[in-house]
């Protein structure tokens, strides 16, 4: 018997990290590894992010990460 649970992530924290740690580009294999968790879950967290303009989807499963300039400057 599968046993589902509820995650919560906060978003910003994880782009924080993952700006900060110099990266730009970003998979769904990568956030699936950070939060120890499977495919779907990890795209839908870079899914969010892209909703709110923290990240751009480059490819298939990879993501390119809107840097902080940018997001001040899309703001005005």
């Amino acid at each position: 018997m599968r046993t589902r649970m509820k995650i919560q992530v906060d978003v910003i924290d994880l782009y924080r990290d993952m700006i900060s740690s110099g990266r730009r580009f970003v998979s769904v294999r990568d956030v699936s590894r950070k939060l120890c968790t499977n495919a779907l879950s990890a795209s839908r967290v870079l899914a969010r992010l892209e909703e709110m303009g923290y990240a751009r989807k480059w490819s298939r499963g990879i993501y390119i990460l809107v840097d902080a300039e940018t997001l001040v400057a899309n703001q005005y």
